[in-house]
């Protein structure tokens, strides 16, 4: 079932790709000639139906998932479900429908007007479709992927030091003087040790007589394979070992046995070496008991290599994860910021075509209602910081969010009190342009883990202590809002000489508060806070 839902992926991948073609420019920005709008409509038309079959598909595949006792095949159905309703809030096929007629009311010889209605409804169609792309890549499951991380390196410190004492022991057991009861001993517990974590790994205990044992599945000791042992039930019977019978438990159903953790075999495997190694100190023969302890550290070894490489695998995954649910959560604000933007603009308009250029009740509510969209922005941004916070690698990235969140609320502030102005268009400009830049760097950060360019060796995966984001992607996000500061500098400071205004002179000082925050962030990463 995983397997589809990663070929449906795949499906949206392209359509996505097919879609964010470049759509034909306006004539006076067009070099080159373009698809005649019948032939355009044919191709978006061709687009509705595959992402309706799509669609179909992926309400099949939740269903399926739903049934199943996999908690990893649930928490996808919950995730495909989510990529499902935002396409139905959003009305994807509905966009599809607006661009076909708006290709179909248009000729050869389109106005810039008519192009333009169109790749506007083709950019807003993209957005959603990345929006349910992104869905369908993160999220549920990072909780799952960060659980089993943290299993995984309980395991491994424990491991690390049942490595560290069995070189110890082994190290005293060397010294003529040593007193062999005391060695016997603490050789016990280690072996005591290793066994209680086999068992914490999920590994299967040493075979009994007539289960399976030396890769001979199902073999009864008398010699007599296929035949019932002591009258026991569900043992080798016509050449099927072990076979349950109707109504038990089979692998991958509820009440089976869990999968070993990595290394978890050579842990058990370690358990009889530690054991002889007790058993020859008693005897008195230390050469073979150290022969037996350098065994046991040779397989626990082999173990942490292979719980090593599962860890590195599952950060990249957490990353990966992570990485795309930020760039959601980005996505969905820059959306709701665009909207807000524009209806800005939109009252701004009307308010200049007014008497005495005032605003009348209509459009304070209006802008009110904007008001209060902000708000619910700002209450994703709050999220977004807390998981940057909490991820805790990245200096720029939430201190940059969190100079975002101060810009919203400024915006909801002058909305609340119906100013509609540059100043305020100013910042919601801001906000977008930084937002974008987010949703650039998150991206290139995705593309740099999957091609292996982050670890440096292709396909590698990457290192335990790998960043949310790298350095130089932190010191693009500072140099991109010391820029706007500059810019906002010079343009409020223009604005003070002519006019009054206390919010000019409050944006100046609020300015001057943001110089001095850049200042510390640039200092936090010279520092290495970020590593």
């Amino acid at each position: 079932m995983m397997r589809r839902s990663l070929t449906l992926v795949g499906c949206l991948s392209a359509l996505l790709l097919v879609a964010a073609e470049p759509a034909p420019a306006p004539k006076s920005e067009s070099k080159t000639p373009t698809l005649p709008p019948d032939k355009l409509a044919g191709s978006h038309e061709e687009l509705a139906r595959l992402f309706k079959q799509f669609s179909g598909n992926l309400l099949t595949l939740a269903d399926k998932l739903e049934k199943s006792t996999k908690t990893q095949d649930q928490d996808r159905a919950k995730l495909i479900r989510r990529a499902l309703e935002l396409s139905e809030k959003e009305g994807v096929e509905n966009k599809f429908r607006s661009i076909l007629r708006t290709l179909a009311g248009t000729t050869e010889n389109a106005t810039d007007i008519e192009l333009g209605r169109a790749l506007d409804q083709n950019e807003e169609l993209i957005l959603v479709m990345r929006q349910i792309l992104n869905i369908l890549q993160s999220d549920d499951e990072l909780a799952r992927i960060q659980a089993e991380i943290r299993t995984l390196e309980a395991m491994l410190k424990d491991l690390k030091l049942l490595v560290r004492d069995t070189k110890i022991e082994r190290a005293n057991g060397l010294n003529p003087s040593a007193d062999k009861k005391e060695l016997a001993e603490k050789q016990g517990i280690l072996k005591d040790r290793t066994d209680g974590l086999a068992k914490k790994m999920g590994a299967p205990k040493d075979a009994k007589p007539g289960e399976p044992k030396d890769g001979k599945p199902g073999e009864p000791k008398d010699g007599k394979p296929g035949e019932p042992k002591d009258g026991k039930p569900g043992e080798a019977k016509e050449g099927q070992p072990g076979e349950p019978k109707d109504g038990q438990p089979k692998d991958g159903q509820p009440g089976s046995a869990k999968p070993s953790s990595p290394g978890g075999e050579d842990v058990r495997k370690a358990v009889p070496d530690q054991a002889q190694a007790k058993q020859k100190i008693e005897e008195g023969v230390q050469p073979e008991a150290t022969k037996k302890q350098s065994d046991a550290i040779e397989k626990l070894e082999k173990a942490q290599a292979e719980l090593e490489k599962k860890l590195k695998q599952l950060r990249e995954e957490e990353l990966l994860k992570m990485l795309a649910n930020l760039e959601a959560r980005c996505q969905k604000m820059l959306q709701m910021q665009t909207e807000v933007y524009q209806m800005t603009k939109a009252l701004h308009a009307i308010v200049q075509k007014n008497p005495g250029q005032k605003a009348t009740k209509a459009e304070e509510q209006k802008a009110g209602t904007q008001s209060d969209k902000e708000g619910e922005i700002i209450s994703e941004a709050d999220k977004t910081i807390e998981i940057l916070k909490a991820e805790g690698s990245s200096v720029a990235f939430p201190a940059v969010f969190e100079e975002v969140r101060r810009d919203m609320a400024r915006v909801q502030q002058y909305l609340a009190q119906t100013r509609v102005d540059n100043l305020t268009q100013d910042k919601e400009e801001d906000i977008i342009s930084t937002l974008k830049e987010m949703i650039e760097a998150l991206r290139k950060q995705q593309k740099n883990i999957q091609s292996g360019q982050s670890s440096g060796q292709p396909g590698d995966g990457m290192p335990p202590d790998q960043k949310l984001l790298d350095e130089l992607a932190e010191l693009k996000l500072i140099k991109n809002l010391q820029e706007k500061v500059n810019t906002n500098t010079k343009k409020r400071g223009g604005e003070v000489e002519q006019n009054d205004d206390p919010a000019i002179k409050q944006e100046l000082k609020d300015l001057s508060d943001r110089q001095r925050r850049i200042e510390g962030m640039a200092k936090d990463i010279a520092e290495g806070k970020n590593k």
